[in-house]
């Protein structure tokens, strides 16, 4: 079911490192590119989608959504995609979700709404670990990663931590929260 009020913005840049430095929004899997099996768990869920990227620029532009590269140059990591996405947001609400996780469940974005109640970020934890990329959180806040990147720190659980936030226990669950990471990870 659409939520109202929240656009999705999906985390494609990257140094893919792991992956012989390939985009990975662009690695297919299952026939198909990441970023396509992250936009069809989105599209269903809210209101609106943007992209974060950091290559292939003219690939991610003839997708039907608002896309953009990240503000400063040189893979500052996923807070920076974050950053440069929030001028794309319009909603109250930003469904962040990375692309190399294409078994997110259909009904994340409820299952997150339902328990942010007054926090301003809901987290996933999958019973295992926390999922710091998997997150809802008030637009608003999102400003407030300029100034946590000025001090220094780039890594987005320190941020999570810095706000007022929930986690969200979905190890019923956690099967869907594993991700690409790696080439032979495709052979699954």
């Amino acid at each position: 079911m659409k939520a109202p009020g929240v656009t999705a913005l999906i985390l494609a840049g990257g140094k893919g490192s792991r992956m012989d430095h390939q985009d990975k929004g662009w690695i297919s899997y299952k026939d198909k590119p990441l970023i396509q099996h992250a936009i069809d768990i989105a599209r269903p869920q809210v209101q609106d989608i943007v992209i974060s990227y950091n290559q292939n620029e003219s690939r991610y532009a003839a997708l039907p959504f608002r896309c953009t590269a990240d503000l400063t140059p040189g893979y500052l990591g996923p807070l920076m995609g974050i950053l440069s996405c929030r001028v794309l947001v319009s909603t109250d609400l930003t469904f962040v979700m990375p692309c190399d996780i294409p078994g997110l469940p259909l009904d994340i974005v409820a299952r997150l709404m339902t328990s942010m109640e007054s926090h301003e970020l809901a987290v996933i934890h999958d019973g295992t670990r926390l999922q710091p990329l998997i997150f809802l959180v008030r637009t608003q806040l999102i400003g407030s990663i300029k100034f946590y990147l000025a001090t220094g720190h780039r890594s987005v659980t320190g941020w999570v931590n810095s706000v007022d936030n929930v986690v969200v226990n979905l190890s019923d669950q956690q099967s869907a929260f594993w991700n690409l990471n790696e080439i032979s990870d495709l052979q699954d």
